[in-house]
């Protein structure tokens, strides 16, 4: 009884240190890198509950110096994605301004993946790990339609689409550990990332309307009509980061565990739209009766150094029972570059009308996010073949955007000889704010059906809760109807706050699985099917090869 007494009281010692400082300045350290047999056993949910030695080094660096022989694991895996965290300003179907998440993802193509650990220099241990995508495809289309309506005219359409999408991901890490004293590891990871994604796409439509004249006799251009439509999104990301962590109890079967981390990404993301229409009108002699110009067009970069601390930690509680907490803070300070342009210009031999409306801002933004993670569970050995483990998981996380900015007009019109102009300056404010709540029950079971071969599944109920406020307060005049090309307001002087505020429920159950191959001690092969056997799914597998030297 005094040596559970002791145990639990170095727990709730350690757990407290843990809380402390968990509130202090990423959600990676809290997620890790499951390996295919942790994914099989539900993933994330059971990481650092379950033993796993591919999935604890990436949780904890000193796990390097638990390798006593030279491994290397091939991998493959589709990547679950980069968010770059600062959303971008765009439009929606109303032409309101809204904020937008662009969610930077290889699902479709996976990445490869290469580990090597056990590697020794003196006493200490070496784990070297990376990871590699890159895809590109061009694709341009061109579609020719003519319809004729004699004797009186035909029309022919030119319909071109030029497609781009490109993904580029690098990542190394190098961890190394040592013993420091009878039953401690201290160990460190260094590493980064390179991410890179364009999305590009471009649309031409050009409609051809021919007249017939019987005298004189000929084809003449009656009207041209233009269609283009342009969007493009490019975003650049560049991480560097430092780990420590720290093993303890070593000589037992449960050793506790804590991490510290830093790291800084460098984000640059490039948003931009174009919608452009255009009216041309001919007589018979060739030459433009009427002209029709209209362009929306809006961009948006944004740029920043986003920093994130996190800490981690496990420990055992009576009864084997595993705890394992997390905690995340991220912040940065960004730059923000818009600009929304208007232009309606119509043109005839007797009139001329031209309007053009141009707001835009350079101004900083403030971003800040936390997120906490908590998992308990506990592995029973049913049989010498039979494993089974279940548990809880909870994430919650919150992130908050802020941007108060001067809004510059530029507005002009000219009807006929009439002329006016306008430019104002006006306060221009921000607001998003964006929580999740995971909570996950999980059941995972392992069963080695043979010594060469074993099978893993994992049953999940996941209740997801979702909230996202957004405000934004604008001058009056900045809004206008697209169809009717009025501007509308009341010159700048009242406001417009426009916004949501939506909550979503969702529950969720799933059920995945896997199996492993191996031939003694030296040859794995794990493979995670998720919840598809189908041929279909072997692209979203996640494999692990490794040999043992």
């Amino acid at each position: 009884m005094s040596e559970i007494r002791y145990r639990a009281g170095k727990c709730i010692a350690f757990l407290f240190l843990l809380a402390a400082v968990s509130l202090c300045p990423d959600d990676s350290a809290s997620q890790g890198h499951p390996s295919a047999r942790i994914y099989s056993l539900g993933g994330d949910a059971v990481s650092g509950i379950i033993d796993d030695y591919l999935t604890d080094l990436y949780l904890n660096p000193a796990f390097a110096a638990l390798s006593d022989r030279t491994t290397i694991n091939i991998g493959y895996r589709p990547h679950p994605g980069i968010t770059p965290s600062i959303p971008y300003l765009t439009m929606d179907s109303h032409y309101n301004w809204i904020y937008d998440y662009h969610f930077y993802t290889f699902t479709e193509r996976g990445t490869h993946e290469i580990v090597l650990h056990g590697l020794k220099l003196s006493r200490w241990r070496f784990a070297l790990s990376s990871e590699w995508t890159a895809w590109g495809d061009d694709s341009t289309e061109l579609e020719v339609n003519q319809w004729d309506n004699p004797p009186h005219n035909f029309s022919e359409t030119y319909d071109q689409n030029y497609n781009k999408d490109e993904d580029d991901y690098w990542r190394f890490d190098l961890s190394a550990a040592r013993p420091v004293g009878t039953d401690r590891i201290a160990g460190i990871r260094l590493g980064g990332y390179h991410a890179f994604n364009i999305d590009l796409h471009r649309d031409k439509y050009d409609d051809y309307d021919y007249d017939f004249f019987e005298f004189p006799f000929g084809v003449y251009l009656d009207r041209l009509v233009t269609h283009n439509r342009n969007t493009e999104l490019i975003t650049r990301q560049l991480s560097t980061f430092v780990q420590f962590g720290l093993l303890t109890n070593t000589g037992s079967k449960n050793p506790n565990w804590i991490t510290a981390g830093i790291s800084r990404r460098d984000i640059d993301m490039r948003a931009y739209s174009l919608r452009q229409d255009i009216h041309k009108y001919y007589n018979v002699d060739g030459y433009i009766e009427s002209y029709s110009y209209k362009t929306r067009e809006w961009r948006d970069r944004r740029e920043c150094p986003l920093w994130k601390y996190d800490i981690t930690g496990r420990c055992t509680l009576p009864k084997g029972i595993r705890l394992f907490l997390g905690g995340s803070f991220e912040t940065c300070t960004y730059d923000s570059d818009w600009v929304d342009h208007f232009q309606l210009l119509e043109w005839d031999t007797f009139n001329e009308d031209d309007n053009l409306i141009r707001s835009e801002y350079s101004d900083e933004g403030r971003y800040r996010a936390f997120s906490l993670v908590t998992k308990i569970g506990k592995q029973v050995d049913v049989r010498d073949d039979l494993d089974v483990v279940a548990g809880f998981y909870g994430f919650f996380r919150r992130s908050w955007i802020e941007e108060d900015a001067f809004l510059r007009y530029t507005i002009t019109a000219e009807e006929g000889s009439s002329h006016m102009a306008l430019a104002h300056i006006s306060p221009f404010g921000v607001e998003n704010e964006y929580t999740d709540l995971y909570i996950f029950f999980p059941f995972a079971l392992e069963y080695r059906i043979t010594d060469y071969f074993s099978c893993f599944t994992g049953l999940q109920l996941r209740f997801q809760w979702k909230r996202e406020v957004e405000k934004i307060d604008v001058p009056g005049f900045a809004w206008y109807y697209e169809h009717a090309d009025l501007i509308v307001g009341d010159g700048g002087e009242g406001r417009i706050p426009r916004g949501v505020d939506e909550t979503a429920w969702e529950t969720v159950r799933r059920a995945t699985m896997g199996i492993s191959l191996h031939y003694g001690n030296r040859l794995f092969a794990d493979l995670y099917f998720g919840s598809d056997l189908t041929p279909d799914s072997i692209t979203s597998m996640i494999i692990d090869a490794r040999y043992t030297f």
